[in-house]
């Protein structure tokens, strides 16, 4: 056989040294087994999480081997979600092995990483493991992470956990010494555990209620809860429930003086806790038979008994631990602070950028609206400008067209009329020099009408000197006299020029024709007006 092996390895060796194919085909597969190995830890991790609560207390130090070893796999992989769940599950095995301090960097680690994967609903449930393992410890912290827990729970519905919840919010509060609310959160939760058919829960609501009772010393209805939680005890898996039975059956015997009764339970918890290596219930027996001993008079039972119980508590270390938790509970109150702060910080920085995106964007549309008014309005100046042009170009040609064309005929009309005038007799030269006067005056209104189209505007001054020359065509019987303008120089527009000097030679030839006037006169006022900037007073 050994023979055979040898030589097929040999031929594969050789096959993979001469064929590229068969090497090729030998290095894919090389390549694949680690992913198929990764798979495999990754679902065994899974898999070892999934162990319940009775399983991982009926034997604590194999639960804590198990589940450091799940975590640093999980941790090894980096798969968080492992990670985080192994740590739950450790933690509560160390809760149970009395290492208080271990079980809390634990539960602070399975909360850590739940958070960043958003997994609230495990968040809940660490936070009210960890602030039940604080309740011999630090009564306030404990209600503080229970609140948050329950609080979570209610918020999103979390059913599953509430029951758990309301039933360790029982304890602490009994602890504190609140029974009222102590049995109200008991009683909330059995209905809960009821409802939803919770074997675990169940047992630990009725074990609550009987203690609460013992304390307010309804015996009967305490032992009829023990008797409950016991029916359901007796079918668990492992001898931890049957345990914690045993020992509040003890505690309800010893506070109604059934001492031999007591001592009797005791040992079985004594027998029990020492196969489970439950460290707290070890304690705890030790301390119950001693004081039990002691109400009985054997002394020498209660002495040893005492001096086990003071030489577990010594190695325990408590008031050391109780320390360590505290550093680690403010440790990890201040990370959780700079968290927050940090978060905070992100959002107000991610909100002023925001606010300053807005206020760019605010500062750019109202820019850009303020060059598109602008190139509008420098638009429609320039609109105006090319339009005003092109009728001063227009007035221009028109009145170059009337000077040159009209007024040279009308000159040349003249000049005939009056050529013609030297021929004639004196009657006939009278009814030219008529014909020839209205020529000049029209030659006139057509100059008079030249300039005021050549001129977009004039001064006052400019009408006066229009005005003064009428005077050619007033006869010399008649006085016409113009009163100067003795004022600030007033800027006229080219049509209220005209207007003006129409309105004026309307008015001179009216007195003319009708008046039979001695003398005429033109002397100009101006008065500030809204519509009317400047006028002319004739007299």
């Amino acid at each position: 056989m050994c023979i055979i092996v040898t030589l097929q390895l040999a031929i594969t060796i050789s096959m993979l040294r001469t064929n590229p194919i068969v090497r090729n085909l030998f290095l894919l597969l090389l390549l694949a087994v680690p992913a198929s190995i990764f798979a495999q830890s990754k679902a065994e991790i899974n898999r070892i999480n999934k162990k319940e609560y009775q399983e991982i207390v009926s034997d604590v130090r194999r639960s804590i081997e198990i589940f450091e070893n799940n975590a640093h796999n999980a941790r090894k992989i980096g798969y968080k979600n492992g990670e985080a769940r192994a740590h739950g599950k450790l933690a509560l095995a160390y809760y149970i092995a009395g290492e208080v301090d271990k079980s809390t960097k634990s539960y602070l680690k399975a909360i850590e990483l739940h958070k960043e994967l958003g997994n609230k609903k495990e968040v809940s449930g660490m936070y009210s493991e960890f602030g039940y393992s604080l309740k011999r410890f630090n009564i306030g912290k404990s209600k503080k992470y229970m609140r948050i827990a329950i609080n979570m729970a209610e918020k999103h519905g979390y059913y599953s956990e509430l029951g758990n919840h309301y039933n360790n919010f029982g304890v602490v509060h009994e602890i504190d010494g609140l029974l009222d609310s102590a049995v109200y959160y008991y009683n909330k939760a059995l209905r809960l555990s009821i409802k939803r058919k919770d074997s675990v829960g169940i047992p630990y609501c009725y074990e609550n209620l009987s203690g609460a009772y013992a304390i307010m010393e309804k015996y009967d209805q305490a032992h009829l809860y023990l008797d409950s939680a016991f029916q359901y005890r007796a079918t668990e898996k492992g001898e931890f429930g049957v345990t914690e039975n045993y020992s509040r059956r003890g505690d309800l015997y010893l506070q109604q003086g059934r001492f031999d009764a007591a001592i009797q339970a005791y040992h079985k918890v004594l027998r029990l806790a020492n196969k489970l290596d439950y460290s707290a219930m070890i304690l705890q027996a030790n301390d119950k038979l001693s004081e039990s001993y002691e109400k009985t008079d054997r002394i020498d039972s209660a002495l040893y008994f005492a001096r086990n119980f003071k030489h577990i508590n010594d190695s325990l270390n408590a008031l050391e631990r109780e320390k360590e938790l505290l550093q680690l509970e403010v440790a990890y109150d201040a990370a959780q602070k700079d968290k927050e702060i940090a978060e905070k910080q992100l959002a107000l920085q991610a909100k002023q950028t925001q606010i300053a995106a807005l206020i760019t964007i605010a500062l750019l549309l109202i820019l850009g609206i303020y060059l598109v008014w602008r190139w509008q309005k420098s638009k429609r100046k320039r609109q105006k400008l090319e339009a005003e042009n092109k009728i001063k170009q227009e007035k221009i040609r028109i009145s170059r067209e009337l000077h040159d064309n009209i007024g040279s005929r009308l000159t040349f009309m003249i000049s005939s009329i009056e050529n013609t005038g030297f021929q004639l007799e004196e009657k006939e030269k009278k009814s030219l020099e008529t014909v020839s006067n209205f020529g000049r005056n029209t030659l006139q209104d057509l100059r008079t009408t030249v300039w005021a189209m050549k001129s977009e505007s004039g001064t006052l001054e400019d009408l006066m000197l229009r005005i003064a020359d009428m005077r050619r065509f007033i006869p010399d019987s008649i006085q016409f006299v113009m009163t100067p303008f003795e004022g600030p120089e007033i800027q006229l527009e080219a049509t209220i020029l005209l207007n003006m000097y129409r309105i004026t030679q309307e008015f001179v030839q009216n007195s003319l024709k009708y008046a039979e006037a001695k003398s005429i006169g033109c002397d100009v006022h101006v008065e500030k007006r809204k519509n009317s900037p400047s006028l002319i007073r004739r007299r």
